[in-house]
């Protein structure tokens, strides 16, 4: 495959800040939403990272078969709305999310 072939896997990235003493209430949450996601059986991995030094911000690493499919599909299923709503009191500041395009990855 090469760069920009629409068959390439599409990485997200998302960054969490949790408020101090909501991180057990997000983790519960986001663990749900993740097994949910992985049964559906189209998203390629969704890795839950900690940063080691701060341990209230996390980064969530998603690996999808498209950009189209995650703009088209995914991202307009009825669990997000609801997910965001229940997790938003428990974040600090914005959710920055970057898109990543696989150029080389492990199978």
């Amino acid at each position: 495959m090469q760069p920009g072939d629409a068959a390439q896997p599409w990485v997200i990235t998302v960054t969490l800040r949790v408020k101090p003493g909501c991180r057990d209430d997000l983790m519960r949450e986001l663990l749900a939403l993740r097994q949910l996601i992985l049964q559906e059986g189209v998203c390629l991995g969704f890795d839950v990272l900690a940063n080691a030094e701060e341990p209230n911000e996390l980064l969530l690493y998603e690996v999808w078969p498209s950009r189209e499919f995650v703009q088209e599909v995914q991202l307009k299923k009825a669990y997000y709305d609801p997910y965001f709503e229940r997790i938003d009191p428990w974040l600090e500041g914005v959710r920055p999310i970057r898109h990543w395009q696989a150029l080389v990855r492990e199978a």
